[in-house]
């Protein structure tokens, strides 16, 4: 076919060189020729047919990587489709180290030889030639090229013979070794080195470059690569010397078995778990799976059972050890379980020799084998014993739940009767009466404990019931004021015997040799007594005589019952005991309330004088330590002006002299210029001492003002706090300038308060003040620091001395009023309850302290920027 006539089928393409077309057609071959940059620039016809699947792709400039991906799109088995990234990577690495010549096989079957040629210009010449002719061997070449699994072939020599498709498939990496020339060894260190696993490289190298195996059939080994797929690998030794490598991926199958034997792992766990015993045979009986429930079920020892026994050997081996206790020979025995093992019978119950019952439940598989659950039903079949030897008693058993039922009938009624009424006794004695016919007793009664007159406690007969024609003793002088044992040990042990709540069952053989005759004297044949408790109490006994039946029995669901009933009347015994004691103090307590309530207004007049004298005197005590800080104010400031106003009148007296003086000669008429310019200059420096003295006068004065109007005064008004605490301290200079102590200040400018100033002046003053009277003993220097760190919406005022601290005992109470460590040298004990109040009260804010011995003391001053409220500047 021409390339003209073929120009109606075939997409137009751009033209090579004509000479080079020309030859490419003569010798059938695809040519492909790319720029320096892995472009295409023009193909011919024959390349098309070669490659179809890129009619639609192929155009100038297309990138190389387009037409490797489609390739690789359409010729890859649906298994690699996952790795053809792979594939491209490995095409790309042979296009960029071209081994000169190489084969691929297509997916339809064609072997395609490519040969790369790079042209003096950079352009690069691939020419691609249908060689299947050459790779054809017949339908054995057929069959390998059909099998999924990769078949390489090697000459006796080592070098490289050909290769499967699914050779290629498997490793991309080796299609370019696929070539003549190449060897086993060139392919071994390809695959040790860039296509397995790291971890398998060494062992697949020294697999594979074992020396060429013989005929023997070796076992396959598995190896992982790089993309985690698991690779069988085996060698064959061919009858011409030659060697074949097959490759097949059975990452499915070992996946699949990683699952089956996790799945087996599962199911031997879960039938572990099993509480009965599991036992599996395969179709021929034979013995395949069992658990540890079954192996102890039949006392059989680890390793006595084994895979492959066949079931009558088992059988055998039981009945030889005498392991069954059904009677008749062995050969009746073994023949009857044969038959239920194989028949897909009812659940098999086979007593043993031990005195166990085991149930055998056996069903067949669906493959025809048995699966068999053993269980323990040795106590089913002692209920089922039970349950029969029960069935001649359920008359006596319906009669006792009807019993039941009456007594708690009679509970019920009993309850509405005691709960809540005023006729709380006739109601307890209704519940005997009721008690007494619902468990069909001759006799009920109660003995309560009480206090004995003369001391100690003792029981009373107090309450009964009795059936008809039986004698009552209530009335017996025998059963009253029994005493109980007077030795506290004895009775404390009663007492907890009873607490308890054990019932006391008694007949003729039961109690106490002294209880036995008292029954005998009453005509008692069997006695019940439960302790009545309630509120962790004992109260008392509630007994059941019979005096016709002899041992009865109770049921524990009665006793029980019994005890509700005994609860119930020991609360009404409890309330009893309350009515008496409430009856007995009700007089008394009027008494004594009307005594104590004009005691009460007495007192509570005296009192309610004494606090407002309280009151009067704390609030004249807090004034006069205002007054008193306000009077260390007024002597601190008054020392401060008297060193510029003794200097102001030193240069004033000084200044008026001199004038006398010019005065005179300015009299005399003989006044001289040099004379008029020095009283100059002297007046000059005169009145500008005085001046500097009166300003500095004058501003103490200011702030004295200030501070002292704050101090004295609710006012509230905006003011800069750094400005307004050096001004305090200043006013405070000689309470502490005269002494070894120093007091530091440090505080940012800028920080405005909308609040009471005279309130924030006398915390300060106080705090500094207490400092200085309590922190340094006498002797020893200290230093008082004030810090102020602003925050948003508040300021924080740190305080803190380096001096004695405050002991524990004492740090809880500084607050207090009144409270002071200096009584009775001038302390007062308000001026920290002062500093509390304004700090809380006046301005709205939080203040804690933080001492230790030795350790010096620390106040927190939190206060809001802007104050809430008005303050009244007080204590």
């Amino acid at each position: 076919m021409t390339a003209a006539s073929r120009s109606g089928e075939l997409p137009s393409r751009p033209v090579l060189d004509p000479v080079l077309d020309a030859v490419a057609a003569i010798l059938g071959a695809g040519i492909c020729l790319l720029d320096a940059e892995d472009r295409v620039l023009a193909w011919n016809d024959t390349y098309l047919e070669l490659f179809p699947e890129e009619a639609d792709l192929l155009r100038p400039g297309l990138p190389l990587e387009e037409t490797v991906r489609r390739f690789f799109e359409t010729h890859l088995e649906p298994a690699e489709r996952p790795f053809i990234d792979r594939h491209i990577a490995a095409a790309l690495e042979r296009h960029r180290n071209p081994p000169g010549s190489y084969a691929r096989q297509c997916k339809d079957g064609r072997w395609l030889s490519l040969e790369t040629r790079r042209l003096p210009d950079g352009r690069l010449l691939k020419i691609f030639t249908d060689v299947t002719s050459r790779h054809d061997g017949g339908a054995m070449k057929e069959a390998i090229t059909a099998v999924d699994v990769g078949l390489i072939r090697y000459a006796g020599d080592g070098t490289f013979q050909t290769a499967n498709r699914a050779a290629s498939a498997l490793f991309p990496a080796l299609v370019g070794q696929f070539r003549s020339g190449s060897t086993r060894a060139d392919h071994i260190r390809l695959l040790a080195d860039s296509i397995l696993a790291p971890g398998e490289a060494v062992r697949a190298e020294r697999l594979l470059a074992m020396p060429q195996p013989d005929a023997t059939l070796y076992e396959p080994a598995v190896l992982r690569d790089r993309d985690g797929r698991w690779l069988q690998f085996e060698e064959r030794h061919q009858d011409d010397g030659g060697v074949l490598m097959i490759w097949q991926d059975v990452t499915a199958r070992i996946d699949a078995k990683a699952e089956l034997d996790g799945l087996r792992l599962r199911m031997t766990d879960a039938i572990e778990s099993v509480h009965d015993g599991f036992v599996l045979f395969d179709a021929e009986d034979r013995l395949v799976l069992w658990n540890d429930a079954y192996r102890r079920l039949y006392g059989l020892a680890e390793g006595e059972l084994q895979p492959g026994t066949p079931f009558r050997t088992l059988i055998e081996a039981a009945v030889e050890r005498g392991m069954y206790a059904e009677s008749g020979d062995l050969v009746d025995r073994m023949q009857r379980r044969l038959r239920h093992h194989r028949g897909d019978a009812p659940p098999l119950d086979m007593p043993l020799a031990d005195g166990r019952w085991i149930r055998m439940t056996e069903r067949p598989t669906h493959e025809g084998g048995i699966v068999g659950i053993h269980v323990d039903i040795t106590d089913i079949k002692r209920r089922e014993a039970a349950v029969s030897d029960s069935e001649r008693r359920l008359a006596a058993t319906l009669a006792e739940a009807a019993r039941r039922t009456a007594m708690l009938d009679a509970i019920g009624y009993a309850a509405t009767q005691i709960i809540g009424r005023s006729t709380w006794r006739a109601g307890i004695q209704e519940l005997l009466a009721r008690l007494g016919r619902a468990t069909g007793t001759d006799r009920t009664y109660i003995f309560e404990v009480r206090d004995r007159p003369g001391g100690g406690l003792g029981s009373n007969y107090s309450y009964e019931w009795v059936a008809d024609g039986v004698p009552a003793l209530i009335d017996d002088p025998k059963m009253q004021d029994h005493p109980l044992p007077s030795d506290p040990a004895v009775l404390q042990a009663l007492i907890d015997e009873r607490l308890t709540g054990a019932a006391g069952l008694s007949g003729w053989n039961l109690g106490s040799e002294l209880e036995q005759m008292e029954l005998r004297r009453q005509g008692v044949r069997s006695n019940l007594k439960v302790p009545i408790l309630f509120g962790g109490r004992w109260w008392g006994t509630m007994g059941f005589d019979d005096v016709r039946v002899e041992g009865r029995s109770w049921l524990p669901v009665e006793i029980d019952v019994l005890k509700s009933a005994a609860s119930l009347i020991g609360a009404a015994i409890e309330r009893g005991r309350i009515d008496e004691e409430l009856r007995r103090s009700a007089a008394d307590l009027e008494r004594r309330v009307e005594e104590r309530t004009a005691e009460y207004v007495r007192v509570n007049e005296q009192l309610q004088g004494t606090v407002a004298d309280l009151r009067r005197t704390q609030a004249e005590l807090v004034q006069a330590e205002k007054m008193a800080s306000l009077a260390q104010l007024v002597a601190g400031v008054a020392h401060e002006i008297n060193t510029p106003v003794g200097t102001a009148l030193t240069a004033a007296s000084h200044l008026e002299e001199r004038a006398r003086a010019f005065a005179a000669v300015v009299a005399g008429g003989q006044i001289r210029r040099s004379e008029l310019e020095r009283f100059v200059d002297r007046a000059g420096e005169v009145s500008r001492l005085l001046l500097s003295n009166l300003e500095r006068a004058a501003g103490l004065i200011r702030e004295f003002k200030q501070v002292a109007v704050d101090q004295t005064s609710a006012e509230r008004r905006s003011f800069d706090l750094g400005d307004y605490l050096e001004g305090v301290l200043v006013s405070l200079g000689p309470n502490y300038r005269r002494t070894p102590h120093s007091v530091t200040l440090r505080c940012p400018h800028g920080i405005v308060m909308d609040s009471f100033p005279g309130a924030v002046s006398q915390v300060v003053t106080n705090l500094v003040i207490n400092a200085l009277a309590h922190a340094f003993p006498e002797g020893r220097a200290g230093s008082v620091t004030l810090l102020v760190a602003p925050e948003p919406e508040r300021v924080i005022l740190d305080f803190a001395d380096d001096g004695v601290g405050i002991p524990p005992e004492n740090i809880g109470r500084i607050f207090d009023p009144f409270f002071t460590t200096r009584r009775g040298t001038g302390g007062s004990g308000l001026g920290l309850h002062i500093v509390y109040n304004l700090v809380t009260a006046s301005l709205g804010g939080q203040i804690t302290v933080d001492s230790a011995p030795g350790q010096g003391t620390r106040f927190t001053v939190i206060l809001p920027l802007v104050a809430p409220g008005s303050g009244n500047g007080g204590g």
